[in-house]
């Protein structure tokens, strides 16, 4: 292997989008938002093969070669044709010796025919002397006996994926065996295995593409283009592409990763907020949350409250959720932004890590929402009750579907916001995050009803209304959190109990 950068096995640090130069916001790190228009294309796991074999003819075609020489060039650079013929013409010594395909290139280039095989080859590996049809080798002129030929390709598929660049057998040479010295040499069910490891890898060390991280085996891949960010695949999955994790807009990868860890090294302080039920603030019953909203209410004396804040929820709504999401200074002094132990830093991380692990949690109802709402809609289009909605009860999906979008984005704003220094920027970002926030609880009460008891008008007009405020946060964001361009944003608030299909607005200055 080549020590180039440009090389399979040397990545740039600027290809995982961790390291370069990024977009700040007073001081933090932003990541490319997911409303950009990206080019990426879906490609099912049966078209693999067709890609694969297509880049494979058009090397061929270029550089006059044979398909093995081609497809150890391109496996070599990671199956970048661009860069591969950058580089061939740049330097072709270098290239194809990397490769370790010198030889085979060599012995395809003379146009003297080689001179006829003696009839007997000693063997390289067991000494032993063999008819030269029981023989096989390379084009480096190393051959072997069949029966050393064949263990030796067979551990090496056993490896695992590293088998596509196996060598020679002969010790330090570098020259590639080929696909079609594996086909000959190893059986069916071993060289099938190997096949597959060919396969795969256009997508494994290919930085062009990567496979859905659907935990149900999607098995299709994503092709995008060196820009691209946040892909979502057929199956409905969104990803980060430079990362390969979930999509953690507005954070970059590399905030994400230092979050986890900070989580991870943080856990034993934090273990409280996992727990799975608290107190009433006012009986003090044990209650165990089973839902999504966090809108939680006791059914021993019948008290309403925030599951996030504890506090009663006659305040969160119309339109006074913001105040929820803020985090209040503690008297414990000043505060140190830094990675510290001291507890106002302590406080100051739990307080955006509870809210952050809320709407993890919110995240797997969500979920389970969305297949419910398909089960329930199919059962009542097959009934035929679905056909008094004009829509035949499509809204029930979509507002699933955004709740669940919708908790995704806000799981990552506090990761955002607590990197955010106090002042205008972070004031603006948290009033966006408090409106968002407050629809989603919203929407997500609504999701969880019968489909029967819910008015589709009050449902669509949510759905509209908190579309409109997650576009808000991720522009806002974009462009820096500058007030000035966001003098006049919608604030749209829970409607009342008595005129629920009205929606209050107010523009704020």
């Amino acid at each position: 292997m080549s020590s180039d950068d440009d090389y399979l096995g040397y990545s740039d640090e600027d290809d995982d989008g961790m390291f370069e130069e990024e977009p700040t916001v007073n001081g933090l790190v932003t990541s490319t938002s997911p409303t950009e228009q990206q080019e990426y294309r879906v490609i099912a796991s049966e078209h693999i093969l067709t890609e694969q074999h297509s880049i494979i003819e058009e090397v061929k075609e270029m550089l006059g070669i044979t398909d093995d020489i081609s497809a150890a060039l391109l496996r070599n650079f990671g199956w970048s044709k661009e860069k591969l013929i950058e580089k061939y013409y740049e330097n072709t010594e270098k290239v194809v010796k990397d490769a370790g395909v010198v030889a085979a290139l060599g012995k395809h280039k003379k146009t003297i025919p080689a001179s006829p095989p003696t009839k007997t080859v000693q063997c390289k590996v067991c000494l032993e002397t063999f008819p030269f049809s029981h023989t096989e080798g390379l084009a480096c002129g190393h051959r072997f006996c069949i029966d050393c030929w064949a263990p030796y390709l067979k551990y090496k598929v056993l490896e695992g994926s590293t088998c596509i660049f196996t060598t020679c057998p002969m010790n330090e040479c570098p020259e590639m065996v080929s696909q079609c010295t594996f086909k000959k040499i190893l059986d069916s069910e071993s060289f099938s295995k190997y096949q597959k490891f060919l396969i795969d890898s256009y997508v494994d060390i290919n930085r062009n593409i990567k496979w859905c991280p659907n935990p149900q085996t999607c098995g299709k891949a994503i092709l995008g283009t060196g820009a691209a960010d946040v892909v979502k695949c057929d199956c409905g999955t969104s990803f980060c592409f430079k990362c390969g994790e979930e999509a953690h807009f507005p954070v970059t990868c590399r905030q994400r990763s230092e979050w986890l860890d900070r989580c991870d090294s943080q856990g034993g302080n934090a273990q409280w907020i996992l727990e799975n039920t608290k107190k009433c603030p006012k009986c003090m019953t044990r209650i165990e949350k089973n839902q999504g909203c966090n809108k939680v209410g006791c059914k021993q004396c019948g008290y309403n409250f925030c599951w996030i804040c504890q506090g009663p929820w006659t305040e969160h709504g119309s339109g006074n959720y913001y105040g929820c999401n803020k985090y209040k200074k503690t008297s414990a002094g000043k505060e140190n932004k830094a990675q510290s132990s001291t507890p106002a830093e302590t406080d100051r991380f739990l307080h955006y890590y509870k809210r952050y692990m809320a709407h993890e949690e919110a995240l797997k109802f969500a979920r389970k929402q969305i297949v419910r709402s398909m089960d329930v809609v199919t059962q009542l289009r097959s009934s035929g009750e679905a056909k008094k909605w004009i829509d035949n009860g499509d809204f029930y999906k979509d507002a699933a579907r955004l709740v669940l979008d919708c908790r995704a984005v806000l799981k990552y704003t506090y990761v955002f916001a607590y990197g955010l220094e106090d002042g205008n920027p972070k004031d603006l970002f948290e009033y966006m995050q408090s409106n968002l926030e407050s629809n989603v609880e919203s929407l997500t009460e609504m999701s969880e009803k019968d489909i029967q008891a819910l008015s589709r008008d009050e449902v669509i007009n949510f759905v509209s209304v908190t579309r409109t405020l997650q576009a808000n946060l991720l522009q806002g964001v974009e462009t820096g959190l500058a007030s000035s361009a966001y003098s006049r944003i919608l604030r749209f608030s829970k409607p009342s109990s008595s005129n629920a299909n009205k929606q209050q607005t107010t523009l704020v200055a």
